[in-house]
């Protein structure tokens, strides 16, 4: 598992100064204010973090206050269930000097560490004395936690009830699967939206292959690729734009953004057409065939957009040919009398043959997914 930035909420603290509270280090910008104790508060001072799921820590980094110093910081950690937190080390900010006068070492200091949790507890003594310390404060600019999500021990720790995580954090106001499916898809390296309808999508496909329609699951298992692919891009564009936005690069985030949104459409499109090949498959309800026909022809448009976009032109060229044959497969169904433009989706057989003259075969319909 490759070592990433650890999501974590901060579910209890102390307290705090007016204007620093302890939440703005887990919602970091910046411009946040970062945590700062209320004045003359009692030591030691105590933040619990909570993460997303069962994690390995590998590294605690933090950036103190430049006037409310803690002399250090003690790190504890506590997994799935456990009522006592386990000390790990000290992240330190203050060291002895000559003649034993305490000295400032740096405002950004790190633990490493190689240690299971679900959840994390800063203990933090009195502060080191500083000329505009007036009350006796502590402080933290910024908590970046570093390490690995168990994705396996995060879901059965979801599914134990009232003992296991979902149960604990859900008492703190904090929705856990929202938060897990986060982090599951930034451990993949996809954009969250895409990241939870690839979830779906997984389900779908695992009924089918438990019914043993492996046609259908294999269907899914390509639309599951495109948005996997197009899910990855559209974390990394996301970054792109927002360095542009920094940098005032108006032009290009405006590009980037038509860009995200032509990749949203695309990931869309995927979604309806999964549900549409699952809905195909009830042979009690009845499907209107234009209607299907459009559904595909949005899942082409979006994906020759995507070919334009990687400028594979013959690709593009190729899918421009389906789309303009599925168009006129529109206009002559739309000449048509009204009642054979309805699909006789309860009659169809494993040979497609309907009962009627407007019955279609789904399956011919669409046969080419890509």
């Amino acid at each position: 598992m490759s070592v990433k930035h650890l999501p974590f909420r901060v579910v209890a603290s102390d307290g705090c100064a007016k204007g620093f509270p302890a939440t703005s280090l887990h919602d970091a910008t910046p411009h946040a204010p970062g945590w700062v104790s209320a004045p003359f508060p009692h030591y030691p001072q105590e933040l619990t973090l909570a993460f997303t799921g069962v994690v390995n820590v590998e590294a605690v980094r933090l950036k103190c206050h430049k006037s409310f110093v803690p002399a250090q910081v003690q790190v504890s950690l506590a997994g799935v269930g456990q009522s006592s937190f386990r000390p790990v080390g000290f992240v330190k900010f203050v060291s002895g000097g000559g003649g034993g006068n305490p000295v400032l070492v740096a405002d950004l200091q790190s633990l490493k560490l190689d240690a299971e949790a679900a959840f994390l507890r800063f203990s933090i003594p009195a502060p080191y004395v500083h000329s505009q310390n007036f009350c006796n404060q502590v402080g933290l600019v910024s908590v970046v936690l570093e390490g690995s999500i168990h994705l396996q021990k995060s879901a059965r720790a979801l599914q134990a009830g009232q003992q296991g995580l979902d149960f604990q954090l859900l008492l703190q106001g904090i929705d856990v699967e929202e938060d897990f499916v986060h982090s599951e898809a930034r451990a993949a390296g996809l954009e969250t939206a895409a990241g939870r309808m690839i979830r779906d999508v997984r389900r779908l496909k695992a009924d089918y292959q438990d019914r043993e329609e492996y046609d259908e699951a294999q269907r899914l298992s390509i639309l599951e690729h495109k948005m996997a692919d197009a899910g990855t891009r559209i974390l990394q564009l996301e970054a792109t734009k927002r360095a542009a936005v920094d940098r005032e690069d108006f032009t290009a985030a405006k590009r980037l953004k038509a860009e995200l949104d032509e990749l949203h459409r695309l990931i869309n499109a995927c979604m309806s057409e999964a549900r549409q090949r699952q809905v195909f498959k009830n042979k009690h309800v009845l499907h209107d065939e234009t209607s299907a026909v459009e559904e595909r022809v949005a899942v082409l448009e979006a994906e020759k957009a995507e070919a334009v976009r990687t400028e594979n032109y013959s690709a593009a060229q190729a899918l421009k040919v389906e789309i303009d044959k599925l168009r006129a497969h529109l206009v002559a169904r739309q000449s048509l009398p009204a009642a054979r433009g309805r699909m006789d989706v309860t009659s169809l057989d494993g040979s497609g043959h309907g009962q009627g003259n407007g019955a279609v075969n789904p399956a011919r319909l669409f046969g080419s997914l890509v």
